[in-house]
């Protein structure tokens, strides 16, 4: 009861944040691809249903779905660089940004960015995405549709997934291995805490490699729009002390001293 209890608390403060929901979207997507890959490709499906299915309007479903999952994997992983990168260069008015309504809109861009990516499939005559049992491999259609599909998404995905694998296998490596052996303070704050941090940094690095122009636009953006927005909500709420005095022209100090004086002896 203790456990469960536990785990309800923690679901429901990490899901009331913009990063949890987020990462609960990516989890999601991450169980689909697994559990549709598992089910049509590592059961033997042909002895079941006939190698005919893969190639059929079935097999040609399933890998539409699929890639659904898998779109929204790569949406929901750059919407988290995303929301990390917003509270590293703002930590302080970071996360007033991602307010409810900001985060059921990128939920949606998510869903929806996946959506469209599949929507050639709907003409599964011309364009499809199957598994072939024979060569135990993933193929899009031999048609201009699959070619583009193939070529011109899937190398930039490729590479920007192999990238970012590289460093996670390096950090779980080190944690599993190379921390359990660890004694000193050192040993295991490099071991664990360093390897993770150097992680998400590493991370963040590919994603700006692979998206530079897109969130130069979306940053210039964010400081025109968190700074005003923290102003905005920090009028009135200063109360007078030496540092206000010190803002202060030094036209105008002599006619405040007084009052700050006094608002500062109230104070104490």
């Amino acid at each position: 009861m203790r456990g469960s209890a536990g785990s309800v608390a923690v679901l429901y403060v990490y899901m009331h944040s913009a990063f949890g929901v987020i990462c609960a979207l990516l989890a999601v997507s991450n169980f689909g691809v697994s559990s549709l890959f598992f089910l049509w490709s590592a059961l033997p499906v042909n002895l079941i249903f006939g190698e005919h299915v893969f190639g059929g309007m079935p097999g040609k479903i399933v890998g539409q779905i699929s890639l659904f999952f898998l779109y929204g994997c790569e949406y929901s992983h750059i919407i988290i660089s995303f929301n990390r990168l917003v509270s590293i260069a703002f930590p302080m008015t970071g996360q007033a940004f991602f307010t409810k309504r900001v985060t059921t809109v990128l939920v949606a861009l998510i869903l929806i960015c996946a959506f469209l990516e599949i929507t050639p499939y709907f003409k599964p005559d011309t364009c499809y995405f199957t598994y072939d049992f024979n060569t135990s491999l993933w193929n899009f259609a031999d048609t201009e549709c699959g070619h583009f599909c193939s070529l011109s998404i899937e190398k930039k995905l490729f590479a920007q997934s192999i990238c970012q694998v590289i460093p996670l296998f390096c950090a779980i490596l080190t944690y599993h291995l190379i921390g359990t052996t660890q004694t000193s303070e050192w040993g295991l704050f490099l071991s664990y805490t360093f390897s993770w941090g150097m992680l998400h940094a590493v991370d963040g690095i590919v994603l700006v490699a692979f998206h530079a122009r897109p969130i130069d636009r979306l940053v210039r953006r964010l400081n025109k729009i968190l700074p005003a927005r923290h102003s905005m909500d920090n009028i009135g709420d200063q109360q007078p002390n030496s540092i206000t005095l010190a803002t202060i022209a030094p036209s105008e100090q002599a006619s405040r001293q007084a009052s700050v004086r006094i608002g500062l002896m109230k104070c104490q």
